[in-house]
């Protein structure tokens, strides 16, 4: 029951964080770090299409960044586990 509610409440918590970063990202578009931190909720929560599609906008904006080119490898090792 305790790690239920615990489970439930850290998608409360990421939930809320993406609805942040929505709003950070509606000012400034092109925040890498905005990006990365989404996608990176996403991923927390299994949206694994959302992810890719931040990461990708990330990758694109900076192409070198090395928190992005991990998170690339952590999206794609998502996926491989995922069984897509």
């Amino acid at each position: 029951a305790h790690t239920d509610r615990a489970v439930e409440t850290l998608g409360d918590q990421i939930d809320e964080a993406i609805e942040d970063l929505d709003a950070a990202l509606a000012i400034t578009p092109n925040s890498v770090d905005a990006l990365q931190m989404r996608a990176r909720a996403h991923l927390a929560m299994d949206a694994l299409d959302k992810a890719e599609a931040d990461m990708n906008r990330a990758l694109l904006l900076d192409g070198r960044n090395i928190d992005t080119l991990v998170l690339r490898g952590d999206v794609i090792e998502a996926r491989r586990l995922a069984g897509g």
